[in-house]
């Protein structure tokens, strides 16, 4: 891109278009990007022996292919035609035209013999950046002023001024592998140092979200204006039980104690439904009318589960699943031990929770159960009278209850 005088605007519009050509190929970036503001001199010796309508296409070609770069860099041309005779005052006149680096390119060899001697001083890093000589072997013709005969001098001043990269600088502070989205296209990962810092775009208001293993995830915002910004997350650890009070097809009792393996994602759990106490709903033959009565049976489930969540911790609604099995003990005055009939289930459970204060969520399971035994009608018998067993569909192994259900409360802790 060129910044330059109103005089010669045909290769301005050339300048401009080439210019924002290459700007769209540059790759996006998380901060605020600003080009280089590089003040071109140009100047041809005595020797090379120019007329002025060559030097003047010599200039403009110039121009045009430092423009068309790809650089990250705006060529601005000096006000004035003289050359500067020291860097100092080179320096000087760059500073007096707002640019932050100067180039000076100056002509040694004719069309036959062509060369030009590189030189850039960068304000900001005090250094001279390129001092070199360059040119071409064979004779200049009208092709190469279109392309290649400043090639070399535009790669070296691409590779020397990069897009400056700025804004107000935030530190965050949180525990190593936490991972910050919402401010920039991807996450933000802080290392083993417990720190990281960026450069974000200023005055703004922003919103974000760190989440770590191990640790619940944190949402915050914060108003960045000039002062750089320092925050410390207060991140809490993730819980490590599991705690479950329910109610299984709303008759019975059902408990669980569990723990999580991988913090807020992989669990076991152990359950327990004892089938002492409950409600059951009966029909009458003589009536459409039900009633409502106590129900008790020597027979409890106790089950072992792994399970799975899904999605993120502090979803509004949480899925997961798991896998069990579990063993039918009977205890009756005579008896303790296995339920002679159908002694091992088998569980596949589908669930969701949602949060209703910090640690305690109310949820809700589907779990079809396969009973497992050698005499289907004889567990078909062992329900209650007048309990017709809908819900049950039976082979000659097994005996499958498909509209097993839990609903009710769980704490973790």
């Amino acid at each position: 891109m060129v910044v330059r005088r109103a005089g010669r605007t045909l290769f301005l519009l050339l300048a401009l278009f080439a210019a924002c050509s290459g700007a769209l190929a540059q790759p996006s970036s998380s901060a605020i990007q600003r080009e280089r503001r590089l003040l071109l001199f140009f100047s041809v010796r005595p020797e090379a022996a120019l007329r002025p309508e060559e030097q003047r296409l010599m200039y403009e070609s110039l121009l045009l292919q430092l423009s068309s770069s790809g650089g990250g860099f705006l060529v601005m041309e000096s006000r004035n035609a003289e050359v500067p005779g020291t860097d100092r005052e080179r320096t000087e006149k760059a500073l007096a035209e707002e640019a932050d680096a100067w180039v000076w390119v100056e002509v040694t060899g004719g069309l036959n013999a062509f060369a030009y001697s590189l030189s850039s001083y960068d304000l900001l890093t005090r250094k001279k950046s390129i001092e070199t000589k360059l040119g071409k072997d064979t004779p200049v013709r009208l092709r190469d002023l279109q392309r290649r005969l400043w090639q070399e001098a535009a790669a070296l001043l691409a590779e020397a001024y990069k897009l400056i990269e700025y804004g107000t600088e935030v530190t965050f502070k949180a525990a190593p592998g936490t991972r910050i989205s919402g401010l920039l296209k991807e996450p933000l990962a802080i290392g083993e140092s417990g720190a990281l810092t960026v450069a974000l775009p200023n005055p703004s208001l922003y919103g974000y979200r760190a989440a770590c293993r191990g640790y619940y995830p944190l949402r915050g915002h914060f108003n960045l204006k000039d002062q750089p910004l320092e925050l410390e997350l207060r991140q809490e650890k993730a819980d490590r039980w599991i705690l479950d009070a329910g109610l299984n097809t709303m008759n019975f009792l059902s408990l669980g104690a569990g723990i999580f393996v991988l913090p807020n994602y992989l669990y076991f759990k152990l359950g327990v439904v004892p089938y002492l106490a409950g409600l059951f709903f009966s029909g009458s033959d003589d009536s459409y009318v039900e009633s409502t009565v106590f129900y008790s049976a020597p027979l409890t489930l106790l089950s072992l589960q792994a399970g799975y969540y899904f999605n993120a911790e502090d979803a509004r609604v949480r899925f997961y699943a798991s896998v069990g099995a579990g063993i039918r003990l009977l205890h009756t005055a005579p008896y303790f031990g296995l339920d002679p009939i159908s002694p091992v289930a088998l569980q596949l459970t589908a669930g969701f929770e949602i949060p209703l204060f910090r640690s305690i969520r109310g949820y809700f399971e589907y779990i079809p159960t396969i009973y497992l035994t050698g005499e289907p009608e004889l567990l078909r018998a062992s329900f209650p009278a007048g309990h017709r067993a809908f819900n049950y569909l039976f082979a000659s192994w097994m005996g499958l209850d498909f509209m097993n259900y839990s609903l009710g409360v769980r704490f973790q802790l």
